[in-house]
């Protein structure tokens, strides 16, 4: 079991993890994913933003919205259509906003801080 999952999942067992790994994680589960994952996309915009990388989250929040445009209608219901999950994913990509969104989550699950996992960027 342990062999199939280090297979399936090397960066659960890295030291640490760099941008580049994790952003190719995202951009892996996005292209694979049997189901439309507006969520991970959005995640995915979100991290390359905070990393600093404000001309790629924005290139990429055109590339899946484009992407979105072409599901089915049904898949887009759930927010609202590709318009409204651009329009909500921008109104996220603000360093001040990020920030307190980490902030109240301390908050919300009574932590003191947040452990630094090794994530390195490039």
């Amino acid at each position: 079991i342990f062999a199939r999952f280090k297979e399936q999942c090397p960066i659960a067992l890295s030291e640490e993890i760099s941008f580049g790994l994790l952003n190719d994680l995202y951009e892996h589960d996005i292209n694979t994913s049997l189901i439309y994952p507006e969520l991970t996309m959005r995640n995915h915009v979100l991290l390359v933003f905070w990393f600093g990388y404000a001309e790629k989250s924005l290139q990429l929040l055109s590339h899946y919205k484009e992407m979105i445009r072409r599901w089915p209608d049904d898949a887009k219901r759930r927010f609202n259509g590709d318009d409204a999950w651009e329009k909500n994913v921008r109104s996220q990509l603000d360093m001040a906003s990020l920030q307190n969104t980490v902030n109240d989550e301390l908050v919300k699950f009574k932590l003191t801080h947040l452990k630094d996992c090794g994530l390195l960027s490039e």
